[in-house]
């Protein structure tokens, strides 16, 4: 009979995609079912030896999960898991750069 999960990895365009899972329904297999699928999500998501990258969120039900066991941890009917790889960097809309308060970058005195 197995499970349906919801899956997203928006960086990589992969957004509410519906997954079956049968028998053991751990995130560690819905993993597998989606690389197979999706063959680019093994390198982007897990490392050589299977663990997921360090730099990857995940998310089920919108709360963070904790890496250590995360592959192990159980899903039930329904929930919504998200891969979501750290995104730092960039500019802030006013064009100052993230991190950097705008007085520093105009020069302005505070």
């Amino acid at each position: 009979m197995g499970i349906a999960v919801s899956v997203s990895v928006p960086t990589l365009g992969v957004r509410r995609h519906h997954e079956r899972l049968e028998g053991n329904a751990r995130l560690d297999k819905l993993l597998d079912q989606l690389e197979k699928r999706h063959p680019a999500l093994r390198h982007t998501l897990r490392t050589s030896e299977g663990n997921l990258h360090s730099h990857i969120g995940v998310y089920v039900n919108r709360r963070p999960v904790d890496h250590e066991g995360a592959l192990g941890l159980e899903l039930s009917e329904g929930d919504e898991v998200v891969f979501l790889p750290a995104i730092a960097g960039g500019q802030t809309c006013s064009g100052v750069p993230a991190g950097r308060s705008s007085h520093r970058a105009t020069g302005e005195a505070r």
